[in-house]
């Protein structure tokens, strides 16, 4: 079953890679049928991991990084710019393609079955984080063109908007998935903080975002300063995600 597994990790990769080449050279329909396919086959990758590993795949980094990239991917389908935004579409497959990267170096196999792993609020936990960063990239990707667009745009701008509202949607997930992490840690030790890296990585990722969400003023300028911070907050999770997989 691994090399299945690696087999449409590749394909996966390589699709999602073409994807990104057609956008660049503006042959978007051969853009948009690379990337279905990509999907597909990482929605593949994600069935053979379930069926493999006898749980849904969310449980290490390989598993929740490749659910991330499908969720990522779906939602340029299905909330993206219906008038065809093909510079968010460059910046979601770039995105992706990071994530596909990070991939190279573990191993392309289901996370070992733990004790725990049965539990509904562990699995709350690490699918509503999952989520969090799906949501947080896919804001990430209208913030990063609102930058780049520079001083022409308007106040209150539709990238701008749509950067925020995704990323207090993600901020809305990651709080769901702290939730459920206060729950287990309460069923598990019968308190719902302990001093570890994984407990203040999650305190430095929530003010971080309060800080994205509470940038004083109305006017270009705190848009853009706001972008900026908010385009990095997913850069933050991806890094402290790759750390705490490898405490």
């Amino acid at each position: 079953m691994q090399e299945y597994i690696t087999l449409s990790y590749f394909v996966s990769f390589a699709c999602y890679g073409l994807g990104l080449i057609a956008t660049f050279l503006k042959q978007m329909r051969a853009a948009t049928s690379l990337t279905l396919i990509g999907l597909a086959v990482n929605g593949v990758a994600l069935v053979l991991l379930w069926v493999a590993g006898g749980q849904f795949p969310v449980f290490h980094l390989f598993e929740s990084f490749l659910l991330c990239t499908f969720i990522l991917a779906l939602l340029h389908f299905f909330a993206g710019d219906k008038a065809g935004d093909h510079n968010i579409a460059k910046w979601v497959l770039v995105e992706i393609l990071i994530l596909f990267a990070v991939l190279l170096f573990y191993p392309k196999s289901p996370a070992p079955h733990r004790y725990h792993h049965d539990a509904l609020f562990v699995f709350f936990f690490h699918a509503f984080r999952a989520g969090a960063l799906g949501l947080m990239l896919f804001s990430s990707a209208h913030y990063i063109q609102f930058l780049i667009d520079g001083k022409g745009l308007r106040l209150g701008h539709e990238l701008f908007r749509k950067g925020r509202d995704f990323l207090l949607l993600g901020a809305i997930f990651f709080l769901a998935s702290e939730y459920s992490g206060i729950i287990w840690c309460l069923n598990g030790w019968g308190d719902f903080w302990r001093w570890n890296y994984g407990f203040l990585s999650s305190a430095f990722i929530m003010l971080y975002l309060m800080l994205v969400f509470h940038i004083p003023g109305k006017h270009l300028s705190a848009e853009r300063f706001t972008s900026l911070t908010g385009a990095l907050g997913s850069l933050v999770m991806i890094g402290i995600a790759i750390s705490r997989s490898a405490a």
